[in-house]
C-alpha cells in the first residue's frame, strides 16, 4: 500500500514505548490492518489527546496516516481502557505475555482477526470479577492453544502421528487410559510404543480431554474447566513447549509470568529453544513413559513429577 493515505481501523495497543521527548511509538494489533507500528506525537504530554490511547492494552477505534516506514496516531476513541489490570498483578502478568506472543506471531498489512478475536477476549476475562491466579493459567492455556490453531499448528489429538493408532476401544486418544506423549516436532500425539527417541510431554486421559476442550470450547468457556492440580501443571508445560517449538523465539516476558502465576519452572530452562529442545538433541529422551501410576501423578502437587513426564529432559 502506499504512503501519504488516512486509514481507519479497530485495535488493541500491544506494546506502548517511550520516543524522543514527548511522544510514543506503539505497536497495535488490529483486524483488518495486522500488526501496526506507529508514532504518536505529543502522547507523553499531559494534556494529549493520545495519552489515554496509547496505553498498552487500550481496545480504541484509530485513524492512523500512513507513512513510508512508520505509521502515524491522528485521532482515536476508546472502545476498553482495561484499568482493571493494572489492579491484579497476575492478571497484568499473562495480558503482557500474551501481547508480546501476539506482537511476534502477527505481520503488519496481514489480517488477523483471529487472533485480534481472541485477545479482546483474553482481556475481558482477565479482567472477570472474582477470577484467580488459576482461573487466568487455564486461558492462557486456551489462548496458546487457539493461538496455534489460528496460525495453522494445531495438535492433533486423535491418533498416534507415527502409527496411526486411535487408541483402545476405538475412541482415540482422548478415551484411551493409557499415557500419550504430546510431541512438538511430530505436530500432535505419540504411544508409547512410538514415543522413544522423540521430545515432549506425557499426558493422560484427563490432560488429553481437556486439550481437547480447550481447543473446541469458547475462551471465556476455559476457567469453568476441571483440573488437578498436577494436570494443569502438566499442561502447561506440554502447550508452552508445543507453542514455543512453532514460535522458537524468546519471549522477555515469561520470567515474570513464571514468577507471578507460580508456574512450573521448567519452562524457563527450556523456552526458546523450542526446536532444539523438542526434537531431541539433548540426550536423555523418551523411552517407555514416566514409572509410576497415572493415577498417582495426578495427584501430585503443581510441578511435582514434571521431570518425569517429559520425554526429553536435559538433567545436567
Amino acid at each position: 500500500m502506499s504512503a501519504g493515505r488516512l486509514y481507519a481501523t479497530e485495535a488493541i495497543v500491544l506494546r506502548s514505548q517511550v520516543l524522543g521527548e514527548g511522544d510514543r511509538l506503539v505497536t497495535l494489533l488490529s483486524p483488518t490492518e495486522g500488526k501496526i507500528r506507529a508514532a504518536a506525537r505529543g502522547a507523553r504530554r499531559g494534556r494529549s489527546s493520545l495519552a489515554a490511547l496509547t496505553q498498552p492494552f487500550v481496545h480504541g477505534r484509530y485513524s492512523f496516516y500512513r507513512g513510508r516506514d512508520l505509521d502515524s496516531v491522528r485521532q482515536g476513541e476508546i472502545i476498553e481502557a482495561h484499568l482493571g489490570l493494572q489492579k491484579d498483578l497476575a492478571a497484568m502478568a499473562v495480558a503482557t505475555f500474551l501481547a508480546e506472543l501476539l506482537d511476534y506471531t502477527s505481520a503488519a498489512r496481514q489480517p488477523a482477526d483471529a487472533l485480534f478475536d481472541l485477545m479482546v477476549v483474553a482481556l475481558r476475562e482477565l479482567e472477570r470479577p472474582g477470577a484467580e491466579p488459576r482461573d487466568h493459567q487455564k486461558l492462557l492455556l486456551a489462548m496458546e492453544l487457539q493461538l496455534c490453531e489460528a496460525l495453522g499448528f494445531r495438535p492433533r489429538l486423535d491418533v498416534c502421528m507415527r502409527c496411526g493408532r486411535a487408541g483402545s476401544g476405538g475412541g482415540g486418544p482422548a478415551e484411551s487410559s493409557s499415557l500419550w506423549l504430546l510431541s512438538p516436532a511430530e505436530g500432535g500425539l505419540l504411544c508409547r510404543q512410538c514415543a522413544a527417541g522423540s521430545g515432549g510431554v506425557w499426558l493422560g486421559a484427563p490432560e488429553r480431554q481437556a486439550l481437547r476442550h480447550l481447543l473446541e470450547a469458547p475462551l471465556s468457556r476455559a476457567r469453568l474447566l476441571e483440573l488437578s492440580p498436577g494436570s494443569l501443571a502438566a499442561l502447561i508445560l506440554a502447550v508452552r513447549m508445543y507453542t514455543d517449538f512453532y514460535v522458537n523465539h524468546k519471549l522477555r516476558s515469561l520470567p515474570f509470568l513464571v514468577s507471578t502465576l507460580g508456574l512450573p519452572e521448567p519452562l524457563l530452562a527450556r523456552e526458546g529453544t523450542g526446536r532444539e529442545r523438542a526434537g531431541g538433541v539433548d540426550g536423555t529422551r523418551a523411552r517407555n513413559g514416566p514409572d509410576g501410576d497415572e493415577q498417582d501423578e495426578q495427584r501430585r502437587s503443581p510441578g511435582a513429577g514434571l521431570p518425569e513426564r517429559l520425554g526429553n529432559v536435559d538433567r545436567s
